[in-house]
């Protein structure tokens, strides 16, 4: 029994929509709502079989689409609207219907997608073209059902094998999909042995192999052709493919066990790498502990992530990346890297400049998750790197230029102090004497030039007040003694405060 909902924006149109999916099945159950909130939360709460939207904007439909995958509900949705030249995502949309269309092509578009997902975790492909989309997944389904009817199910030994490509992608291209089958058929209608045959299905975006024989299977000889297939699809598509197996001669006729430990098999490219035809009895045993790396290794790179040039970083990184591709390492390969991935970003001194130099991080772990082999996942660990210790040498320059301009904007509002030091300066910042001293060095001063300096220039502009005395001066430029304010005064001007005030008097007159 299917329970169908309807959101109409347009209660006229109500019998439009509902009298054609009514010859559909006489036991679905049928409903009608409007397109609030309220709507969307009753849907989730009775998760249906459908749900299709009538709305004049496919915008406001991808809005609904979009509150229902935020409950985390993947109902496959119908959309019925005018408004196809806006379609640019189709979300968990399966289908677009035009008004006009209502009548006929409703009715077929339901009745396929129905019929298609009443068998649950059957098939699901996310296709590009949502105006193709439940003829395309009818016809794939309708052709997998007759195979499935001609299968031979009685050999003694069985092996289950999962193609994939090493490619990631967001969204599987429908046309890439059907290439990669198709290859595949044809080489496999090649196979003429005795005693053995091979099937071919689809299921959660992999083609799979189901290999049976009467006969034990040789590893060597199903190498042999796995690996012919493989290099056929390489050849064929100029792309990087990986095929996991399951174990051989398993007498088992759980079919989902096997193709599960077949995944296994094809995620373990993670840690041998892509490209590559991989046996479940490559995967190391679950049984043995191994001791992951020292969390030293982690705490030296983080250092280097903030401290040394960006190659030194990089040969570390490289090291301890090679450390991890060793054969003892592989019970924990990903988990370490994962580690190593997770340790990078938490050296990062600021997210904010990450997140708007290079990706926020929740995309950052989204890619990670998505990485299908080792060389993916160790060129993306060096790039994440590289991003962190460019944002690591950002917050390090912004953090001196605000170091020195406190140092000067402390200097400039003490000059008069006559006690003013570099002890006073350095307490007063909570910064080493060192340190600010390197700081200054590095724009060509120094603390007693810049002081003196500053001091020098305020005296200049004081003793252009003829009213005021140079002791006076003297005292509130920060100089105790009015010698010593006249050795330095005359030191950097080539004279005595009293010879530079009866110039500019001469000037002025």
């Amino acid at each position: 029994m299917h329970t169908i909902y309807i959101l109409i924006e347009n209660k006229n149109e109500r019998l439009d929509i509902v009298n054609p999916l009514l010859s559909i099945s006489s036991t679905s159950t049928i409903t009608c709502l409007d397109c609030s909130n309220a709507s969307v939360l009753k849907i989730t709460e009775n998760r249906p079989s459908l749900v299709v939207i009538s709305h004049k904007s496919f915008k406001e439909i991808e809005k609904i689409a979009t509150r229902l995958l935020n409950y985390d509900c993947k109902i496959p949705l119908v959309a019925v609207t005018d408004d196809v030249t806006t379609v640019k995502t189709t979300q968990n949309i399966r289908a677009i219907v035009k008004r006009q269309d209502v009548g006929e092509r409703l009715t077929k578009v339901v009745s396929n997608i129905l019929s298609v997902f009443q068998q649950k975790n059957e098939f699901y492909h996310p296709f590009d073209n949502p105006l193709d989309i439940t003829e395309s997944f009818a016809q794939l389904y309708q052709n997998e059902m007759e195979r499935r009817k001609n299968l031979s199910l009685d050999k003694h030994y069985s092996c289950v094998a999962v193609i994939d490509s090493d490619i990631v992608q967001t969204k599987l291209d429908l046309k890439q999909f059907n290439m990669m089958l198709d290859a595949t058929v044809k080489h496999i209608a090649n196979w003429n042995f005795d005693d053995f045959q091979c099937t071919y299905l689809v299921r959660n975006e992999h083609v799979v192999l189901l290999i049976q024989s009467d006969k034990a299977l040789v590893r060597d000889f199903i190498a042999r052709i796995v690996t012919n297939l493989l290099k056929d699809l390489q050849n064929s598509l100029q792309s990087n493919f990986s095929i996991g197996l399951s174990p051989l001669n398993s007498p088992s006729k759980d079919y989902k066990k096997l193709h599960d430990l077949a995944i296994e098999s094809l995620d373990f490219r993670r840690v041998l790498g892509g490209n590559r035809v991989i046996f479940h009895d490559e995967l190391p045993d679950d049984k043995i502990w191994v001791v992951p790396l020292e969390p030293d290794a982690f705490k030296q790179l983080a250092v280097a992530l903030h401290n040394s040039s960006c190659i030194e970083m990089h040969n570390l990184l490289t090291e301890l990346l090679e450390v991890v591709s060793q054969k003892r390492y592989h019970a924990c390969c990903h988990y370490i890297r994962f580690n190593l991935f997770m340790s990078i970003l938490n050296a990062c001194d600021s997210p904010n400049i990450l997140s708007k130099n290079y990706l926020p991080q929740n995309q950052l772990f989204i890619q990670f998750v998505r990485i299908k082999t080792r060389e993916e996942t160790n060129s993306f660990i060096r790039m994440v790197a590289n991003e962190v210790y460019r944002a690591n040498q950002q917050v390090k320059q912004n953090s001196l230029h605000k170091n020195y301009m406190n140092i000067i904007h402390y200097i400039e509002h003490n000059y008069s102090d006559s006690t003013l030091d570099l002890n006073k300066l350095s307490n007063a910042l909570g910064l080493s004497i060192s340190y600010i001293s390197a700081l200054l060095k590095k724009h060509d001063t120094s603390f007693v030039k810049y002081l003196t300096d500053l001091r020098i220039e305020q005296a200049k502009l004081m003793l252009r007040n003829n009213q005021r005395l140079i002791t006076d001066i003297s005292e509130s430029v920060g100089y105790s003694d009015p010698y010593y304010f006249s050795h330095c005064f005359k030191k950097a001007t080539g004279m005595s405060p009293r010879a530079y005030k009866q110039k500019i008097l001469r000037i002025n007159n």
